[in-house]
């Protein structure tokens, strides 16, 4: 029941953001990349961070989908995924959840001591 349940949420948050990728893509060639990357941050990871609760216990498996939207967004405007994140700050999703993971768990103090 969890893994059909997560597998849902993954569909809706693809069915929300692969047409408004679809958009910005249509629209690259009136900005540079740094706002693509701005454009992207703002109309993609608003839908995705508001459904983190699912994307935070997804599994690696079922999060490759937005891994590959991810890619394929940043192939389209000419950056590797290591450039993005290196350059601009572009952590993949799955980067992205061990991040929010982690805050997660010092907000609770479940974390190792420093």
């Amino acid at each position: 029941m969890h893994m059909k349940l997560m597998m849902r949420d993954m569909a809706l948050i693809l069915s929300q953001i692969r047409p408004k990728i679809k958009a910005l893509l249509r629209s690259k060639c009136h900005y540079d990349v740094r706002d693509m990357i701005a454009q992207f941050e703002t109309h993609i990871w608003g839908v995705i961070q508001g459904h983190t609760g699912a994307i935070r216990h997804a599994s690696r498996s079922i999060l490759q989908d937005l891994d590959l939207c991810q890619q394929h967004y940043l192939r389209a405007i000419g950056l590797t995924a290591s450039e993005a994140f290196l350059h601009y700050n572009f952590a993949p999703p799955v980067l992205r959840r061990h991040i929010l993971g982690l805050l997660h768990k010092q907000s609770l103090r479940k974390c190792h001591p420093r």
